[in-house]
């Protein structure tokens, strides 16, 4: 009875034995499970972080590229800009010298015109009186030279006539002048003031508005 009694209590003492070991062995390897989680966990973490950390450094590098892009963009814009306002400038300057020419140009020419009506309004009222025509005659007067004064230098600026067409021109407006004044003044008035006019042009020099008419009677050298 006592040897059974021992054999139990030694078959208990293996179980719980056993028991131990399981207990211990399962333990163990549930500690193992743990690390191995904790450390695939830290793993996926640490990766995740390494791409966060890739993907904020790409998007720093294209904020740059853009920055660096926008910059040279705007630069080339303004240069752009700047190009055109100084083109623009230039030529703004070049018209208004151009202008400032022109008007100086037109203001010469008008007023050596305005100079040379006065002068030639004072030659024609001095050579009227000489030849006794009235305040109405010597009007007219005026008025038909002045009007073949501006054919004849239409006739003498045409580039596309030569000289001898000039010359025939010129003579068929004296011819058609005379032929006016006389209607107008008579014969005898017109032979007076064309004496008269001669005689003006040898002592006071030239007759500016009546140089085309001494050029074709011959009173006057031909250009």
């Amino acid at each position: 009875m006592k040897k059974l009694i021992l054999a139990s209590i030694f078959t208990m003492s293996l179980f719980a034995a056993d028991a131990q070991t399981t207990k211990s062995k399962s333990k163990k390897s549930k500690k193992t499970y743990m690390s191995s989680e904790a450390k695939a966990k830290a793993k996926e973490k640490a990766e995740a972080a390494r791409i966060a950390k890739l993907t904020e450094t790409r998007i720093e590098e294209y904020r740059m590229v853009s920055l660096l892009s926008d910059s040279m963009r705007l630069d080339s814009e303004r240069i752009a800009r700047d190009s055109f306002e100084i083109q623009r400038q230039s030529y703004i300057a070049a018209k208004s010298m151009e202008r400032d020419s022109l008007n100086k140009a037109t203001w010469m020419k008008l007023s050596t015109e305005k100079e040379l009506a006065a002068k030639t309004a004072h030659n024609l009222d001095e050579i009227s009186r000489a030849a006794n025509l009235g305040s109405y005659e010597s009007r007219q007067v005026k008025i038909i030279n002045q009007t073949y004064f501006d054919k004849a230098r239409m006739v003498k600026e045409n580039m596309e006539l030569t000289d001898d067409l000039k010359r025939q021109q010129l003579s068929a407006l004296n011819t058609e002048r005379r032929t006016k004044i006389k209607a107008t003044i008579g014969s005898a008035k017109d032979k007076k003031l064309e004496k008269e006019r001669k005689a003006y042009f040898k002592k006071n020099g030239e007759d500016v508005q009546a140089k085309w008419i001494d050029e074709v009677e011959g009173y006057a050298t031909t250009n």
